[in-house]
């Protein structure tokens, strides 16, 4: 995976096609190397989650890079029986490419593999279950409100205890810092792999909660980002500020079809892996 995070970290997004091929040949010669198939599948992974980087993504490249996807991380799984990010990265690119491309069979398999996963690992999983459903989904519908859900349950277990959903603010400057946690708790701090992961999550629970007309809680989370430790030297803190300058505008553009958004809504923007991962 160390070829994967060199990538992520400096944003070279234009080197995945080489990076890919490379691990092919590493394939050859260790064909069943758990390493070389993960990273194939989540550099595919991030390739299919920025595919807003260009303005009118390939659907092509989509089912290209979802079959490739599903086809390493599937290899890796077999022998990492139960490894809840591979499971559920798996099954969520099927989820987003099947959106994509309206294959509602593939779409109703790939929503009951991911929600199945979120609970082996809570703290990563209900933030990826979340932006997951939140992205097809509008306030009112059960999938926007479990995705809401997600969030709330990821903050309690980073709080260690239930959050006031009417006033966060209290408990969370308390409870949650960004500071190095061991296990499953890694997930609500910084840390080595994800470098602002913690101002992303925050980022992304405003979209959520502008997206749902809730702009008070919105602003909570937003303000929050600033906490980090490494907020000064995130380069997306001029997106927040403009997520905090433009709320009431961004609950209608949040809502309307992805190629229409501008900006676009955390989960399908053309940095929405690197906002968390990038140094």
């Amino acid at each position: 995976m160390g070829l994967f995070w060199d990538l992520i970290h400096t944003d070279n997004y234009e080197g995945i096609p080489a990076a890919i091929e490379q691990l092919k040949q590493v394939l050859v010669e260790e064909p069943d190397s758990v390493s070389a198939h993960k990273t194939i599948g989540f550099l595919r992974s991030w390739q299919l989650g920025e595919m807003y980087r260009a303005d009118t993504p390939d659907l092509g490249g989509i089912v290209a890079g979802l079959e490739e996807a599903t086809a390493h991380l599937g290899k890796a799984l077999e022998q990492t029986p139960g490894d809840p990010r591979i499971i559920i990265f798996k099954s969520t690119n099927e989820y987003m490419a099947a959106k994509q491309l309206n294959d509602v069979a593939t779409e109703e398999i790939a929503k009951a593999a991911f929600l199945n996963s979120v609970d082996t690992w809570p703290e990563l999983n209900n933030f990826v279950g979340g932006t997951t459903l939140s992205i097809f989904s509008t306030p009112g519908e059960a999938d926007f409100t479990m995705a809401l859900d997600y969030m709330w349950e990821s903050l309690d277990l980073c709080a260690d205890e239930v959050v006031d959903r009417a006033s966060p603010l209290p408990q969370m400057q308390a409870l949650i810092k960004d500071v190095a946690r061991p296990g499953d708790k890694r997930a609500c701090s910084n840390s080595w792999i994800a470098p602002h992961s913690y101002e992303g999550f925050w980022m992304f629970f405003g979209d959520l909660l502008t997206k749902a007309g809730e702009f008070d809680g919105a602003r909570v989370m937003y303000e929050f980002s600033r906490e980090s430790a490494n907020y000064d030297s995130w380069k997306y803190k001029d997106v927040l500020e403009g997520r905090l300058a433009n709320m009431e505008a961004n609950f209608v553009n949040f809502s309307l079809p992805i190629h229409q958004q501008d900006p676009k809504y955390h989960p399908v923007a053309e940095w929405s892996c690197v906002v968390c991962h990038r140094q």
